[in-house]
């Protein structure tokens, strides 16, 4: 800034480093108001955001989507309404695979032992990589006695599996006894061995506790029989009402943890499966998985007018949210007993489903007071902070709009993506994590925000998926504008009425037509630069008037189909 004479002095502004939107200041050098499509570069570059195209075309909402390889082929799994579909590398098309009970509530994929879950709140199924395609998950079936005495039986060896009704019982018969007890009512015998062969000499009649085998093999020896208890006795359609995973890692152990859909308030937890008892239970049951939820490992957080909303690992514990406590669940994989629970509450709660995302190691949350960054830093720490991070554009964020907002932590691009799913505009903001800089992109009518190939994408209500891609310049070959309305300057002096004088850009336009509108609280001028497809920037200038005023402030539009960047822009007037 320079000033030549108090009464007539010349003051320049010029904005290199353009600002996010702030919405709680009205006056700043290089803030915005709003803007809306454009993307503020490292250097604090205005750029036009980049296109994007819808790689996947249905009509149902999409519900649930995974992306993954197998085997060395490249899978897409998404579930659109009722029906779960595959596309592959190998698929020239999206193949429906299967019908699901119910076509609402959001779907969750999941890795869990090397292989891929779907849950929805119903069921639970299985991918198989050899036929492509899934079916539903039975779990573990637990070897339930061990060394048991065919007539008193004996203690608990594994509890039963509550996504299941079929156990396994091992038997030593030292008496030679031709009758064994069973530990509850059963519906069918699936298998008896004795001495590791199977035998086919029995009888069981069902409704029954007992099975009693032919004289030819009631000698000393080994007898396993797989039997399936009454189904009064089945739980898996409770247990299945979670419809949202998490899983927790350590190198050595791997918890699934489910949660919400009608379950609410309740955590169901997986119990760790040996390969030397999966084995043993596949020699029965082939399809047998290692999915072991155990009667008594459910607990309960909070209360039932709380139902839990998102849960995450953070180092070496899970972070498990309604919408106003957090608890700490340390070892997790551990027994009953010796996993630790510790509630933080000091307003601490994550309103949205699904709202909590690491990024880069710490966790971000969709709070009552807007996103939020956890103060979790160590192992050892306790939660001491909660940062909210959207004070820039808090009132864009209600508690109401929040309650519907999806949260991406996209690492390519390293910044935070927050899609309001009511929001008939398709707005999405964006920031850095620490807070500054928010943008704001539309047309995106995104119901979640995913990894696509690597990068940023998008699945909608009405069908489609879509991926934005640097190279495009339009959406599905549709041109759109971008925006961006400067905060109000004064030129360091509010006291005093300026007269307008000089504005300049300097700017990459693609050959776009760049339009600008200088505004002070009395009138406005639009001013407009017909850009060049040339390699350097291009830089415009024009003098403009528009009488006499103490604030003014800048509205830039571009439109087309053109990649455009804003390095600098500047205003000369008089005082």
């Amino acid at each position: 800034m320079s000033v030549h004479d108090n009464r007539r002095a010349t003051v320049n502004k010029r904005v290199t480093e353009f600002g996010g939107i702030r919405s709680i200041a009205r006056i700043s050098d290089s803030g915005s108001s709003d803007m809306k499509n454009f993307r503020i570069l490292q250097d604090g570059s205005l750029e036009k955001r980049c296109g994007f195209e819808t790689v996947i075309l249905g009509t149902k909402p999409i519900r649930g989507y995974w992306e993954g390889s197998f085997s060395g082929v490249d899978y897409i799994f998404y579930v659109a309404g009722n029906t779960l579909y595959r596309r592959s590398q190998n698929d020239a098309s999206p193949v429906p695979l299967t019908a699901l009970t119910a076509s609402d509530n959001r779907v969750s994929f999941f890795l869990f032992h090397n292989s891929l879950y779907l849950l929805d709140g119903y069921t639970i199924m299985a991918f198989q990589p050899d036929s492509g395609i899934f079916s539903v998950a039975q779990g573990y079936v637990p070897l339930y006695g061990k060394d048991w005495d065919p007539k008193t039986l004996g203690e608990i060896n594994e509890p039963r599996n509550l996504l299941n009704t079929r156990l396994r019982v091992h038997y030593l018969n030292s008496s030679a006894s031709k009758v064994f007890q069973l530990p509850f009512t059963a519906q069918r015998v699936d298998s008896v061995r004795v001495n590791g062969t199977n035998v086919t000499s029995y009888t069981f009649q069902a409704g029954t506790s007992s099975v009693t085998i032919s004289d030819n093999y009631a000698t000393g020896g080994e007898v396993v029989i797989a039997f399936e208890m009454d189904s009064l006795f089945s739980m898996r359609s409770t247990v299945l009402q979670a419809n949202s995973a998490a899983i927790y890692r350590d190198g050595y152990h791997e918890t699934l943890l489910t949660y919400g859909g009608s379950s609410g308030y309740r955590v169901w937890r997986s119990s760790e499966v040996s390969e030397e008892m999966l084995a043993g239970a596949r020699v029965i049951y082939s399809s047998c998985d290692s999915l072991y939820v155990r009667d008594g490992t459910s607990f309960t957080l909070g209360s039932s007018e709380h139902p839990l909303t998102a849960a995450i690992q953070h180092l070496d514990r899970m972070l498990v949210f309604n919408d106003s406590g957090v608890w700490v669940l340390r070892h997790p994989h551990a027994s009953d007993d010796s996993m630790e629970i510790v509630l933080y509450q000091d307003g601490i709660g994550c309103v949205a489903r699904d709202g909590a995302v690491l990024c880069r190691g710490i966790p971000y949350i969709i709070s009552g007071s807007g996103i939020a960054k956890l103060g979790l830093f160590s192992a050892s720490s306790d939660i001491t902070t909660l940062t909210v991070v959207s004070s820039d554009i808090a009132d864009r964020l209600p508690v109401s709009v929040l309650k519907h907002c999806v949260l991406h932590w996209y690492d390519r691009d390293n910044r935070l993506w927050l899609r309001d799913t009511t929001d008939a505009e398709g707005t999405v903001l964006l920031c850095e994590p620490d807070g500054k800089r928010w943008v704001r992109y539309t047309g995106i009518a995104a119901n979640a925000l995913i990894d696509y190939g690597g990068g940023p994408g998008f699945t909608t209500a009405n069908g489609r998926i879509a991926r934005f891609d640097e190279t495009l310049v339009a959406d599905d070959g549709e041109s759109f504008e971008a925006e961006y309305l400067s905060q109000y300057l004064d030129f360091s002096q509010p006291e005093f009425c300026k007269r307008a004088g000089y504005v300049s850009i300097c700017a990459d336009s693609g050959g776009a037509s760049i339009g600008l509108t200088v505004e002070s609280e009395r009138r406005s001028c639009l001013l407009r630069f017909d850009g060049k497809e040339t390699t350097p920037p291009e830089f415009f200038g024009v003098r403009f008037g528009i009488g006499r005023f103490r604030f003014l402030r800048y509205r830039l539009a571009v439109g087309g189909n053109a990649r455009v960047r804003i390095y600098s822009l500047s205003a000369t007037v008089t005082i």
